[in-house]
Protein backbone atom coordinates (compact mmCIF):
# COMPACT_ATOMS: atom_id res chain seq x y z
CA UNK A 1 0.00 0.00 0.00
CA UNK A 2 3.10 2.50 0.49
CA UNK A 3 4.54 1.90 -2.55
CA UNK A 4 1.15 2.16 -4.65
CA UNK A 5 0.45 5.38 -2.55
CA UNK A 6 3.28 6.83 -4.68
CA UNK A 7 1.26 6.52 -7.44
CA UNK A 8 0.23 9.98 -9.47
CA UNK A 9 -3.49 10.89 -8.80
CA UNK A 10 -4.66 9.94 -12.30
CA UNK A 11 -3.55 6.24 -12.03
CA UNK A 12 -5.90 5.67 -8.93
CA UNK A 13 -8.62 7.56 -11.03
CA UNK A 14 -8.16 5.63 -13.54
CA UNK A 15 -7.86 2.54 -12.00
CA UNK A 16 -11.31 3.45 -9.90
CA UNK A 17 -13.01 3.89 -13.06
CA UNK A 18 -12.37 0.56 -14.42
CA UNK A 19 -13.08 -0.82 -11.26
CA UNK A 20 -16.26 0.91 -10.66
CA UNK A 21 -17.55 -0.57 -14.02
CA UNK A 22 -16.72 -3.69 -13.28
CA UNK A 23 -18.69 -3.48 -10.23
CA UNK A 24 -21.38 -2.02 -11.83
CA UNK A 25 -21.85 -5.01 -13.91
CA UNK A 26 -20.80 -7.71 -11.41
CA UNK A 27 -22.33 -6.56 -8.24
CA UNK A 28 -25.80 -6.75 -9.61
CA UNK A 29 -27.61 -6.71 -5.87
CA UNK A 30 -26.35 -3.55 -5.06
CA UNK A 31 -26.60 -2.31 -8.25
CA UNK A 32 -30.40 -2.59 -7.68
CA UNK A 33 -30.68 -0.64 -4.32
CA UNK A 34 -28.60 1.99 -6.10
CA UNK A 35 -30.77 2.31 -9.32
CA UNK A 36 -33.92 2.07 -6.88
CA UNK A 37 -33.06 4.95 -4.54
CA UNK A 38 -32.10 6.82 -7.10
CA UNK A 39 -35.60 6.12 -9.20
CA UNK A 40 -37.03 6.98 -6.03
CA UNK A 41 -35.74 10.24 -5.29
CA UNK A 42 -35.38 11.50 -9.26
CA UNK A 43 -38.51 10.33 -10.31
CA UNK A 44 -38.91 12.78 -13.08
CA UNK A 45 -35.53 12.11 -14.56
CA UNK A 46 -35.48 9.78 -17.53
CA UNK A 47 -34.36 5.82 -16.70
CA UNK A 48 -31.57 6.51 -18.94
CA UNK A 49 -30.25 8.90 -16.24
CA UNK A 50 -30.84 6.71 -13.46
CA UNK A 51 -28.75 3.68 -15.13
CA UNK A 52 -25.64 6.18 -15.88
CA UNK A 53 -25.98 7.97 -12.42
CA UNK A 54 -25.93 4.73 -11.38
CA UNK A 55 -22.64 3.37 -13.29
CA UNK A 56 -21.03 7.03 -12.00
CA UNK A 57 -21.83 6.00 -8.48
CA UNK A 58 -19.90 2.43 -8.86
CA UNK A 59 -17.26 4.61 -10.18
CA UNK A 60 -16.95 7.63 -7.62
CA UNK A 61 -17.15 4.62 -4.80
CA UNK A 62 -14.19 2.75 -6.14
CA UNK A 63 -12.84 5.63 -6.84
CA UNK A 64 -12.80 6.74 -3.00
CA UNK A 65 -11.60 3.08 -2.16
CA UNK A 66 -8.23 3.49 -4.25
CA UNK A 67 -7.53 7.01 -2.67
CA UNK A 68 -7.69 5.56 0.68
CA UNK A 69 -4.16 4.65 -0.04
CA UNK A 70 -2.67 7.43 -0.39
CA UNK A 71 -4.81 9.47 1.95
CA UNK A 72 -3.66 6.60 4.67
CA UNK A 73 0.01 5.89 3.70
CA UNK A 74 1.05 8.81 1.17
CA UNK A 75 3.75 11.37 2.26
CA UNK A 76 1.99 14.38 4.25
CA UNK A 77 3.26 16.95 1.56
CA UNK A 78 1.14 14.76 -1.35
CA UNK A 79 -1.85 15.09 1.09
CA UNK A 80 -1.54 19.10 1.21
CA UNK A 81 -1.07 19.19 -2.29
CA UNK A 82 -4.55 17.14 -3.14
CA UNK A 83 -6.45 18.20 0.19
CA UNK A 84 -8.44 21.39 0.21
CA UNK A 85 -10.85 22.97 2.61
CA UNK A 86 -12.31 25.85 2.73
CA UNK A 87 -14.69 27.73 5.35
CA UNK A 88 -17.31 30.25 4.85
CA UNK A 89 -15.96 32.03 7.83
CA UNK A 90 -12.82 32.14 10.04
CA UNK A 91 -15.03 32.07 13.17
CA UNK A 92 -14.56 28.15 13.51
CA UNK A 93 -12.44 28.66 16.76
CA UNK A 94 -14.87 26.45 19.68
CA UNK A 95 -16.30 23.15 19.84
CA UNK A 96 -18.44 22.21 16.73
CA UNK A 97 -20.76 19.56 15.79
CA UNK A 98 -19.87 18.80 11.85
CA UNK A 99 -22.90 17.63 9.69
CA UNK A 100 -20.66 15.36 7.36
CA UNK A 101 -23.03 13.48 5.56
CA UNK A 102 -22.36 9.96 3.62
CA UNK A 103 -21.08 11.35 0.45
CA UNK A 104 -17.79 9.13 -1.41
CA UNK A 105 -15.28 11.75 0.08
CA UNK A 106 -16.01 11.35 4.00
CA UNK A 107 -13.04 10.22 4.26
CA UNK A 108 -10.88 12.81 2.65
CA UNK A 109 -12.98 15.36 4.64
CA UNK A 110 -12.00 13.70 8.08
CA UNK A 111 -8.19 13.45 6.58
CA UNK A 112 -8.02 16.68 5.94
CA UNK A 113 -9.71 18.55 8.79
CA UNK A 114 -7.50 16.23 10.96
CA UNK A 115 -4.51 17.62 8.91
CA UNK A 116 -5.12 20.87 7.92
CA UNK A 117 -7.23 22.41 10.79
CA UNK A 118 -5.68 23.10 14.20
CA UNK A 119 -8.66 22.18 16.44
CA UNK A 120 -9.06 18.14 17.99
CA UNK A 121 -11.88 16.53 16.52
CA UNK A 122 -13.11 12.98 17.35
CA UNK A 123 -15.90 10.58 15.16
CA UNK A 124 -17.53 7.95 16.06
CA UNK A 125 -16.27 4.58 14.13
CA UNK A 126 -18.57 2.01 12.89
CA UNK A 127 -17.71 -1.61 13.12
CA UNK A 128 -18.07 -3.75 9.55
CA UNK A 129 -18.30 -7.72 9.24
CA UNK A 130 -14.41 -7.77 8.78
CA UNK A 131 -12.03 -7.15 12.15
CA UNK A 132 -8.76 -7.39 9.29
CA UNK A 133 -10.51 -4.33 6.92
CA UNK A 134 -11.66 -2.57 10.87
CA UNK A 135 -8.05 -2.45 12.08
CA UNK A 136 -6.81 -0.96 8.66
CA UNK A 137 -9.64 1.70 8.25
CA UNK A 138 -9.30 2.46 12.04
CA UNK A 139 -5.19 3.29 11.39
CA UNK A 140 -5.77 5.19 8.37
CA UNK A 141 -8.44 7.23 10.37
CA UNK A 142 -6.41 7.84 13.26
CA UNK A 143 -3.52 9.05 10.85
CA UNK A 144 -3.66 12.12 12.23
CA UNK A 145 -5.90 11.78 15.10
CA UNK A 146 -4.42 9.68 17.32
CA UNK A 147 -7.73 9.70 19.74
CA UNK A 148 -9.93 10.68 17.18
CA UNK A 149 -12.07 7.22 16.92
CA UNK A 150 -14.82 6.48 18.90
CA UNK A 151 -16.72 3.25 18.72
CA UNK A 152 -20.33 4.40 17.93
CA UNK A 153 -22.03 1.69 20.09
CA UNK A 154 -21.93 3.01 23.82
CA UNK A 155 -19.70 5.92 23.02
CA UNK A 156 -22.17 8.66 23.03
CA UNK A 157 -21.36 10.06 26.56
CA UNK A 158 -18.05 10.12 25.90
CA UNK A 159 -18.61 12.25 22.45
CA UNK A 160 -21.00 14.64 24.83
CA UNK A 161 -17.62 14.88 27.08
CA UNK A 162 -15.40 15.55 24.17
CA UNK A 163 -17.50 18.53 22.76
CA UNK A 164 -17.45 20.07 25.97
CA UNK A 165 -13.88 19.77 26.38
CA UNK A 166 -13.57 21.76 23.50
CA UNK A 167 -13.15 19.40 20.82
CA UNK A 168 -15.67 19.06 17.44
CA UNK A 169 -17.43 16.02 16.39
CA UNK A 170 -17.38 14.69 12.70
CA UNK A 171 -21.31 13.16 12.92
CA UNK A 172 -22.71 11.09 9.99
CA UNK A 173 -26.07 10.74 10.74
CA UNK A 174 -27.64 10.39 7.68
CA UNK A 175 -27.93 6.42 7.12
CA UNK A 176 -31.70 4.66 8.00
CA UNK A 177 -30.04 2.75 11.37
CA UNK A 178 -34.03 1.81 11.62
CA UNK A 179 -37.01 3.51 13.63
CA UNK A 180 -35.13 3.54 17.22
CA UNK A 181 -34.58 7.03 18.17
CA UNK A 182 -35.52 8.48 14.37
CA UNK A 183 -38.55 10.18 12.80
CA UNK A 184 -40.28 10.06 9.61
CA UNK A 185 -39.20 13.24 7.50
CA UNK A 186 -39.44 13.56 4.28
CA UNK A 187 -35.76 13.30 2.11
CA UNK A 188 -35.54 13.82 -1.47
CA UNK A 189 -39.81 14.19 -1.29
CA UNK A 190 -40.09 10.62 0.24
CA UNK A 191 -40.51 9.70 3.65
CA UNK A 192 -37.44 8.33 5.21
CA UNK A 193 -36.57 7.76 8.87
CA UNK A 194 -34.06 10.12 10.36
CA UNK A 195 -32.14 9.50 13.33
CA UNK A 196 -32.00 12.37 15.73
CA UNK A 197 -28.24 12.31 16.91
CA UNK A 198 -27.41 15.55 15.48
CA UNK A 199 -29.91 18.08 17.78
CA UNK A 200 -29.23 15.74 20.82
CA UNK A 201 -25.43 15.95 20.54
CA UNK A 202 -25.83 19.69 19.27
CA UNK A 203 -27.90 19.91 22.36
CA UNK A 204 -25.99 17.74 25.10
CA UNK A 205 -22.43 19.26 23.99
CA UNK A 206 -23.95 22.72 23.88
CA UNK A 207 -22.44 23.08 20.55
CA UNK A 208 -23.27 24.70 17.04
CA UNK A 209 -23.78 22.72 13.84
CA UNK A 210 -22.17 23.27 10.80
CA UNK A 211 -21.88 21.20 7.50
CA UNK A 212 -19.55 19.59 5.96
CA UNK A 213 -19.83 18.49 2.72
CA UNK A 214 -16.64 17.20 0.59
CA UNK A 215 -16.73 16.75 -2.91
CA UNK A 216 -13.95 14.53 -5.74
CA UNK A 217 -11.90 16.59 -8.01
CA UNK A 218 -9.83 16.64 -10.77
CA UNK A 219 -6.82 17.42 -8.26
CA UNK A 220 -8.10 15.15 -5.16
CA UNK A 221 -10.87 16.59 -2.84
CA UNK A 222 -12.15 19.75 -1.70
CA UNK A 223 -14.10 20.16 2.01
CA UNK A 224 -16.28 22.78 2.82
CA UNK A 225 -17.22 24.06 5.92
CA UNK A 226 -20.45 25.83 6.27
CA UNK A 227 -21.70 28.70 8.45
CA UNK A 228 -23.23 27.50 11.82
CA UNK A 229 -27.17 26.65 11.45
CA UNK A 230 -28.86 29.26 13.01
CA UNK A 231 -32.14 28.58 15.89
CA UNK A 232 -30.64 24.90 16.12
CA UNK A 233 -31.59 22.72 17.92
CA UNK A 234 -34.92 24.42 18.10
CA UNK A 235 -36.10 21.69 20.64
CA UNK A 236 -38.31 19.59 17.83
CA UNK A 237 -37.16 16.84 16.46
CA UNK A 238 -39.40 16.59 13.69
CA UNK A 239 -38.52 20.33 12.48
CA UNK A 240 -34.59 19.52 13.41
CA UNK A 241 -34.32 16.55 11.39
CA UNK A 242 -36.59 18.25 8.45
CA UNK A 243 -33.82 20.70 8.17
CA UNK A 244 -30.56 18.32 8.27
CA UNK A 245 -32.52 16.61 5.12
CA UNK A 246 -33.00 19.55 3.28
CA UNK A 247 -29.51 20.76 3.66
CA UNK A 248 -28.60 17.42 2.31
CA UNK A 249 -30.53 17.14 -0.42
CA UNK A 250 -29.40 20.58 -1.81
CA UNK A 251 -26.06 19.15 -2.11
CA UNK A 252 -27.19 15.85 -3.50
CA UNK A 253 -29.52 16.93 -6.37
CA UNK A 254 -25.98 19.36 -7.36
CA UNK A 255 -23.89 15.95 -7.20
CA UNK A 256 -26.01 13.53 -7.65
CA UNK A 257 -23.00 11.11 -8.03
CA UNK A 258 -21.40 11.53 -5.06
CA UNK A 259 -23.60 10.40 -2.43
CA UNK A 260 -23.79 6.77 -0.80
CA UNK A 261 -26.79 5.05 -2.93
CA UNK A 262 -25.08 1.85 -2.15
CA UNK A 263 -27.10 1.86 1.34
CA UNK A 264 -30.69 1.47 1.77
CA UNK A 265 -31.70 5.03 2.82
CA UNK A 266 -35.38 3.57 2.48
CA UNK A 267 -35.00 0.15 4.29
CA UNK A 268 -37.15 1.50 7.38
CA UNK A 269 -40.85 2.19 6.80
CA UNK A 270 -44.00 3.49 8.35
CA UNK A 271 -46.97 0.41 8.62
CA UNK A 272 -48.32 -0.34 5.01
CA UNK A 273 -45.53 1.66 3.08
CA UNK A 274 -44.37 0.18 0.32
CA UNK A 275 -40.74 -1.55 0.33
CA UNK A 276 -39.34 0.28 -2.56
CA UNK A 277 -36.43 -2.83 -2.68
CA UNK A 278 -38.96 -5.71 -2.49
Amino acid sequence: MRVLARLPLGWFRSAGWLLGIALYGLATRRRRVVERNLRHCFPEQPQHWHRSVARMVFVRFAQSWLDRLWLWHGDEAVLRARLHWQISDTAWDRATVLFAPHCMGLDAGWTALTLLHNQPLVTLFAATSSPRQDRWIAKGRSRFAPQGLLPRVGSASTAVRALRAGKSLYLLPDMDLGARDAVFVPFMGQSAATVTALPRFANLGRAPVRTVFTCMTAWGYTTEVGEPWGNYPSGDDVADATQMNVRLETWVRTHPDQYYWVHRRFKTQQPGATDIYA
